[in-house]
């Protein structure tokens, strides 16, 4: 299935974009792009270095801290990209074990 079939718009003059937030023990990091025909365009990243317990071996040991870090990465990416995100979908991956 081809990304563009993937992704609904719910405006037909809105841009279609994806959001990607990797929470890393060290780094949290944020990519913004839009979605054109089935190619990605990279239009905002965003970066925030995790404080000193915040993350624990790859455990959130600070939510509030981990949560603060993921909306500067994000804002980051939004100023970067001229754009604000209001809505959307997620998808997340663990460890187990």
């Amino acid at each position: 299935m081809a990304l563009k079939d993937m992704l609904k718009k719910s405006d037909k003059d809105s841009r279609e974009l994806l959001v990607s937030l990797d929470i890393g023990t060290e780094v949290v990091k944020a990519l913004i792009a839009e979605v054109k025909d089935d190619e990605l365009k990279i239009i905002g990243v965003g970066r925030k270095q995790q404080e000193m317990g915040d993350m624990h071996s790859g455990a959130i040991a600070d939510i509030a801290g981990v949560v603060a870090n993921c909306e500067e990465a994000l804002s980051e990416a939004e100023d970067q990209a001229g754009v604000q995100g209001k809505r959307g979908r997620y998808w997340y991956r663990g460890r187990i074990g």
